[in-house]
Order: structure tokens, then C-alpha cells, then sequence
């Protein structure tokens, strides 16, 4: 896990700050003493960013990812040692967006900085696949990958877990999402958030350019239909389904920190506190009798 006194003071620059992940890490380099600057466009969407005093401390950027002169120009101004590139991807075939002009600026200005980006997974693949991925690149660039990250703040609602809390909490089955697809491997935000900074910290260690791709994964293994009644138990609280756990690699000696279960409970409660004093969408955010019981 990251060495709190590592990132004390320590000066990073992220981008896609006020997503689901960007917004972990935010909070978790906040808890370390970090020096945060967050990479945002005109407007900061609600959530978090205005619930949590703690996000006060970010010294906002206003500016596109894809603008090379804003990214080189926040990484002078605020002398960044480390970037974290977690605006969202495309697809699992291509680069994140923006990562391009990431690289290219963090090159211009200065080759030390270390970057991490996120990206999904390349499949399940579960066998051996936690070995570090080597490429050649002129600075110091690490990719953590995910199966399906959930937690509290997704606006995805198409995504099983948010879609079945939202489901439930409405008390609208017409708004549950369809239920199908491979098995995923499922991993929380604050977990994930925890794995990007160890990696970078790796990164930071070792010195030596080049790419390194490493594949983080919880051993929550479950289908969409198995995790939504998974959701949906433990919402109601009801006896939950059999849960497994399959065996991995633990990644620069990482694991989760939070139960699965107690994952999906504290993503649960802040869409309850979402919902209780917002629109969510094109919904009016009043709950049910039963979701507010």
C-alpha cells in the first residue's frame, strides 16, 4: 500500500478529477498531504466536489485534456512530480483520451514526472496476468487496470451496481438495467484509487522510463445478474447469495482494503444521500416509502 509520508507534500496533477475514480484518488491523496491540482473543465459538477470540505484544498485548472499548452502550463506552474491521468477511456482497444497529449507534455516540460493512467482490463484472463508489462517510452509511465470499478458518485447508471441501487432506492423496477454479460472482475473506488498511487509510487522508485502495465484485481468474479442480486440483498437486507472470491496476484503487494460487502453498503448510503436532495437525471430524487424505510 502507498507510504503515507511519500506523498506529504508531494505535488500531482490530476486529470479526470470529478469521476468515480478521479474523485477517490483526489480524496485519498488529500488524506496523505498531497499538494492536489485537479485538471477541470468550465463547471465542476455536483457531488462530492461540494459536499466535502476537504476538495476546498484542490487548487482547480480550468482547461481540456486535449489542449497540450493548459496540461504543459499546469505542470510548470504548479511544479508537478507525479500525474494521474484518469479521465475516462474510450474503449478497453485504445488509449485513454487525452493520454497522448498527457505524454507529450509531460515529455516537454520534464521527463522525471511520473504518470499513471487507468484503463478497463483486457479481459478476464484471471492466469498470470499480474506481471508487469514492459515497453519502451521516454518517461516514467505506468497503466493500472481494472475489471469494473463501482462506488459512490458513478453517474453511469447503466452499470449494474448503480443501476440496481437507483433501481431499488426508486422503487422502479423499470429503470434496473439488463442483466447479462461475462463474468467481471469488481473492485471499489477507494481500492482502486489506493492501487493507482501504489503504482505510482512504484514508479517513482524505481527511476527507469518506460511503460509498465499491471493488472489490479479484487477476485470479485461475478456476472451481472449474480452482482445485482448480490446488490439487491444486501440493500434490502436480506440473506445474501453465496459469495466467492477467486484466487489472484496481489500487485505490489495490493489487495483490497474494503469487503465487497461493505463496498456495495457505502456506495448504497451516498446514493441514498444523493437521491434524498437531488435529481438524479430526469427523476425526481424522492425515494419510496420502502427504499426510505
Amino acid at each position: 500500500m502507498p507510504d503515507p509520508q511519500f506523498w506529504f507534500g508531494r505535488r500531482v496533477l490530476v486529470t479526470g478529477c470529478t469521476g468515480l475514480l478521479g474523485t477517490a484518488v483526489v480524496r485519498e491523496l488529500l488524506d496523505r498531504g498531497a499538494y492536489v491540482a485537479g485538471l477541470v473543465r468550465d463547471r465542476v459538477p455536483d457531488g462530492d466536489y461540494q459536499r466535502d470540505r476537504r476538495f476546498r484544498n484542490v487548487h482547480l485548472v480550468r482547461g481540456r485534456v486535449e489542449d497540450r499548452f493548459r496540461v504543459q502550463s499546469a505542470l510548470a506552474i504548479h511544479h508537478i512530480q507525479s500525474v494521474l491521468h484518469l479521465v475516462g477511456p474510450t474503449d478497453s482497444s485504445s488509449l485513454d483520451r487525452g493520454t497522448a497529449t498527457v505524454l507529450s507534455a509531460i515529455q516537454g516540460h520534464d521527463s522525471r514526472i511520473t504518470v499513471v493512467t487507468a484503463r478497463p482490463l483486457p479481459g478476464l484472463g484471471l492466469a498470470g496476468a499480474n506481471a508487469a508489462e514492459p515497453m519502451k517510452c521516454p518517461i516514467r509511465w505506468g497503466v493500472a487496470s481494472f475489471g469494473e470499478v463501482f462506488g459512490g458518485g458513478d453517474r453511469h447508471t447503466f452499470r449494474v451496481v448503480p443501476g440496481t441501487i437507483v433501481s431499488h432506492l426508486l422503487g422502479d423496477r423499470s429503470h434496473a438495467i439488463m442483466e447479462s454479460g461475462p463474468a467481471k472482475d469488481f473492485v471499489y473506488a477507494v481500492d482502486a484509487a489506493r492501487a493507482c498511487l501504489a503504482l505510482s509510487e512504484s514508479l517513482a522508485e524505481s527511476g527507469t522510463p518506460g511503460r509498465s502495465v499491471v493488472n489490479f484485481r479484487s477476485g470479485w468474479v461475478y456476472s451481472e445478474a449474480d452482482m445485482a442480486a448480490i446488490v439487491r440483498a444486501i440493500a434490502a437486507k436480506a440473506p445474501l447469495p453465496r459469495l466467492t472470491e477467486s484466487l489472484v496476484e496481489k500487485p505490489l503487494s495490493w489487495e483490497p482494503s474494503v469487503s465487497m460487502v461493505e463496498g456495495i453498503r457505502e456506495t448504497i448510503s451516498w446514493y441514498r444521500d444523493f437521491l434524498r436532495s437531488r435529481f438524479f437525471g430526469t427523476r425526481s430524487a424522492v425515494l419510496s416509502p420502502r427504499a426510505a424505510a
